[in-house]
């Protein structure tokens, strides 16, 4: 709803208790009525949020006077392991990140970051993918050089892994499966 929930002229059915999620209670600025009986707002909420809920978030003052409420709705909400059963991140439509590893395209994922570029993978600060210092089978340390514990000096670029920016994965579960996830907290 984007219009305001409570008017200047009040009526007497249209004032009563609103409770959000935490059990506070609101009731209209004093002289204001909300803007819907209590069986029509419940109506919106059911015709808009079915099994939703409703927040009223902040009080917005005028002259030391409630002027307005801020309310937020909330749909009936799921777990996103029955959206996304059993499938893995490779079924994600992710392709345009693929791309040949080289020695060149590693060291630029570690120190720079990479970014999708014209269809191509590039060295670039936005870090849509980077090369962490994080491996799956070797430890090692810095002593003012890296080396393998008990191993070689240097790091292989076969021990390099890409790690892909957490919102391009949110964008590709939203993509494959027609979901919209909040970023407002």
């Amino acid at each position: 709803m984007s219009q305001p929930i409570q008017v200047k002229t009040p009526s007497d059915s249209y004032i009563y208790e609103i409770k959000n999620l935490v059990g506070e209670k609101f009731w209209p600025p004093k002289g204001r009525s909300w803007q819907f009986g209590s069986e029509r707002f419940k109506e919106l909420i059911e015709d808009n949020f079915r099994n939703g809920k409703i927040r009223l978030n902040s009080v917005k003052m005028k002259d030391n006077k409630v002027f307005s409420y801020r309310v937020i709705f909330f749909g009936e909400t799921v777990l996103l392991t029955e959206i996304l059963e059993e499938d893995e991140l490779h079924t994600l439509p992710l392709s345009d990140y693929d791309h040949q590893y080289n020695t060149s395209l590693g060291k630029s994922g570690l120190n720079v970051g990479l970014v999708l570029s014209g269809g191509n993978i590039v060295e670039g600060s936005g870090k849509d993918l980077v090369y962490p210092m994080l491996t799956h089978s070797t430890e090692f340390e810095y002593d003012g050089t890296f080396h393998n514990v008990g191993g070689s000096t240097g790091i292989a670029h076969s021990d390099m892994k890409p790690a892909i920016r957490l919102d391009l994965i949110n964008s590709a579960i939203e993509t494959k499966y027609d979901i919209t996830f909040s970023t407002s907290f």
